[in-house]
């Protein structure tokens, strides 16, 4: 009798931080946003992406003739302050003092993303994650 494989195929769960149109900031319709302000004056650091770069390394995954981990983190290649996303969107916001225990920095390890897929450290860029957003918009709202 013939052997089967039942191994099936690899399984690779990957854990996205927020990408740029599918997030609470971008997409809030309540004006103006409240941001925590930490001491040194800057805002949460979060791991983000914007929609362009996570459908390429979508793309790239999926073409990856090697095994992939059993997870990987997507995200843009750094961290970005929420401020600055709200800044380049044009979003107007309010800071708030930040409470005790408020998470300044709350990002994924990309290392395993960028052994796997070039990452562009201009896509991790504020203005850059909005310019993508925006022009999925534009194109979305042009073929409705």
């Amino acid at each position: 009798a013939a052997e089967t494989n039942c191994a099936g195929p690899d399984v690779c769960a990957l854990r996205i931080g927020n990408v740029a149109g599918a997030d609470s900031l971008l997409c809030n319709e309540n004006r103006p946003v409240m941001i925590d302000q930490f001491a040194d004056g800057s805002g949460p650091q979060r791991s983000y992406i914007g929609p362009v770069t996570l459908a390429r390394v979508l793309v790239s995954l999926a073409q990856t003739p090697a095994h992939l981990p059993p997870v990987v983190n997507v995200g843009a290649s750094l961290p970005v302050d929420m401020a600055d996303l709200a800044r380049a969107a044009e979003i107007p916001f309010t800071w708030r003092e930040a409470a005790p225990g408020v998470t300044k920095r709350l990002t994924l390890d990309m290392g395993r993303l960028g052994h796997l897929v070039p990452l562009d450290d201009r896509e991790a860029c504020a203005s850059d994650i909005i310019a993508q957003w925006q022009a999925c918009k534009t194109s979305r709202d042009e073929t409705l």
